[in-house]
């Protein structure tokens, strides 16, 4: 199974209407890209300093599975309307044993 891991601080004066729509939108691809097992994200709960505002999960059966993924229409939709939101960003996909 491949994890994949991405965090994210937002832009300032990024609108709280528009962190919500990344939510949602992350939601809606969780629900209709067959290639994702399962998909969380949230804000960052300020916990510890240095931290990422934002953060998403999401699981794959193998590397095929996440590639096709990479290039689902509704990904590239997705990163085409909030990619830019980002100030930073960082990113990992690990094997996990299940």
């Amino acid at each position: 199974m491949i994890r994949h891991i991405v965090m994210f601080n937002w832009k300032a004066g990024t609108p709280e209407s528009i962190k919500t729509d990344v939510v949602q939108g992350f939601d809606h691809m969780k629900k209709n890209i067959e290639h994702v097992i399962n998909m969380d994200c949230g804000n960052d709960q300020g916990l510890a300093e240095g931290n990422y505002d934002f953060a998403m999960i999401a699981d794959f059966a193998d590397k095929e599975a996440w590639a096709a993924y990479r290039v689902h229409p509704e990904h590239l939709a997705f990163v085409q309307k909030f990619g830019a939101l980002s100030a930073e960003i960082a990113r990992i996909q690990f094997e996990i044993q299940r």
